[in-house]
C-alpha cells in the first residue's frame, strides 16, 4: 500500500547539495590537461561558487578517457551540475560512475539517493542513502529523504522511525518533528500528532508556518475539534499572528460555531478591513445582525459592501431597507446579477410593492430562479386579490 501526502508540503525534494569539498576551499584535482589546464579543478571552483553553466562548459572540455584525469572528481561535478539542471536520469549515471571511480564521500550518495528520489525509484534512493557514511549522510534532510522514501514505498513505521532518529540526532532541527505530526495525520492517529504538536509548540525555532502547516493538514483530514485544540494553543506562542487567527476562524465556521469566528474576524478587522466581510458573514450566520451590518460598513469594495448588505438586511427581515437600497444597485450595476435582482422584488412583495416586484421580476432570465419566480408571482397575485391581508 503506498500512502500519499496531499496536505503536505515535502521538505526534501529540493536541492540540499551545494559544496563539494570535505572543509575548507573547494578541491582542485591534480591532472592536468594537454594545455595546462586543470578543467576538472576549475570546474569544481566554479560549481562551488555558483557559475553552474560556466562549470558544465568547463567539463565539456575534459578529455574523461585521458589516465590524468581525475574520474571520481568529474563524475562527481558531473552529477552535481545534472542535479541542478533537474536531469535526474543524467545524475544518477554520473553519480554510480563516481563510485565506480572509488568516490567514497557521502556526498556522492546523498547526491544519488537525490537523484533516484526524484525519478520515484524510493528503493534506489534508500539503498544509496543507507550506503553514505554517517548514515543518510549525517544530515537532517538525508534523514527526512529517508522517511519520505519509507512513506511512499507504504512502509509508514519505519518512516516514524526514522524521523524519530532525526529528532534525537538533530535537537535543533524543527523539520523532522513537523514530517512527523503530518505523517501521523494522514494515518488518522489525530491524538498521537496532537501529542507530538506540543513538542513542535515548545521548540525555540518554531515558526508561524509549522502552526500552519500542521493544523491545515488536520483540517483536510476532518479533524476540527483537533484543529481548533492546536490553533488555541498556537495563539498563546504567536498571539499576534493574523493567519493563526483567520485559521482559527474558518475552524469555528467548519465546525458550526459562527459567532466564535465571528468575534476572531472582528478583531482581525481592527488591523486590516479586508477581514470586515469574513466578519460580517459570520456574524449573519450567527443571526446577530445588527453587529453584522457594523462590520458590514468596513468593507472596502462598494459593489461587494451592498450586495452582502442586502443579504443581511433579507435575512434580517428588513424588507423596507432593502426596497430603500434600489437606487443605489441601480448606479452601482448590481441589478444586473439575477439572485438580487430576485431579492430586491421579493424585499418590494414583501413591502406590499407588487408593482415594483413583479417589474423586477420581468428582467430575471436565469433558468436556476424560474421556479421562485414563478411562486413570487403567485403569491403576489394572491396579495393582490386579498387587498395585501396575506403579509
Amino acid at each position: 500500500m503506498v500512502f500519499c501526502l496531499s496536505p503536505r508540503v515535502l521538505l526534501v525534494t529540493g536541492l540540499f547539495i551545494f559544496g563539494i569539498s570535505s572543509g575548507g576551499a573547494p578541491r582542485v584535482a591534480l591532472a592536468e590537461s594537454d594545455e595546462g589546464v586543470d578543467y576538472v579543478g576549475l570546474a569544481e571552483r566554479l560549481y562551488a561558487d555558483g557559475h553552474i553553466e560556466r562549470a558544465e562548459q568547463t567539463l565539456r572540455r575534459v578529455n574523461v578517457e585521458d589516465a590524468s584525469v581525475d574520474k571520481k572528481a568529474f563524475y562527481l561535478v558531473s552529477g552535481l551540475i545534472a542535479l541542478q539542471r533537474k536531469a535526474y536520469p543524467r545524475a544518477t549515471q554520473s553519480f554510480i560512475a563516481a563510485i565506480k571511480a572509488g568516490e567514497t564521500r557521502a556526498m556522492v550518495y546523498l547526491g544519488l539517493g537525490q537523484a533516484y528520489f526524484h525519478q520515484s525509484k524510493y528503493e534506489g534512493a534508500l539503498n544509496a542513502l543507507r550506503e553514505a557514511s554517517p548514515l543518510f549522510g549525517g544530515l537532517s534532510a538525508g534523514y527526512l529523504m529517508a522517511a519520505e522514501c519509507y512513506w511512499s514505498l507504504g512502509q509508514p513505521g519505519s518512516a516514524l522511525l526514522v524521523l524519530t532518529l532525526a529528532e534525537d540526532e538533530f535537537p535543533e532541527q524543527i523539520n523532522a518533528t513537523r514530517q512527523r505530526i503530518l505523517y501521523l495525520v494522514e494515518l488518522g492517529l489525530s491524538h498521537e500528532a496532537i501529542e507530538v504538536s506540543d513538542r513542535l509548540m515548545r521548540h525555540e525555532n518554531v515558526t508561524e508556518d509549522d502552526f500552519i502547516a500542521v493544523a491545515q493538514a488536520l483540517r483536510q483530514a476532518k479533524q476540527l475539534y483537533q484543529v481548533v485544540f492546536l490553533l488555541e494553543q498556537a495563539r498563546v506562542y504567536r498571539p499576534s499572528s493574523a493567519r493563526i487567527q483567520q485559521l482559527l476562524a474558518h475552524a469555528y465556521l467548519d465546525l458550526g460555531k459562527p459567532y466564535a469566528a465571528a468575534l476572531l474576524f472582528e478583531a482581525l478587522t481592527l488591523f486590516d478591513t479586508e477581514n470586515a466581510y469574513a466578519a460580517a458573514q459570520a456574524f449573519k450566520a450567527a443571526r446577530r445582525f445588527v453587529r453584522a451590518l457594523s462590520q458590514n460598513t468596513k468593507v472596502p469594495d462598494p459593489a461587494k459592501r451592498y450586495t452582502q448588505r442586502l443579504s443581511i438586511l433579507v435575512d434580517a427581515g428588513r424588507f423596507f431597507e432593502v426596497a430603500a437600497m434600489e437606487a443605489t444597485l441601480t448606479r452601482l450595476g448590481l441589478l444586473e446579477n439575477d439572485e438580487i435582482r430576485y431579492a430586491l422584488a421579493y424585499a418590494h412583495f414583501k413591502s406590499a410593492v407588487g408593482q415594483k416586484a413583479k417589474h423586477h421580476l420581468r428582467f430575471i432570465e436565469d433558468v436556476a430562479l424560474l421556479d421562485q419566480v414563478s411562486a413570487l408571482r403567485r403569491s403576489i397575485a394572491v396579495c393582490e386579490e386579498s387587498g395585501w391581508h396575506c403579509l
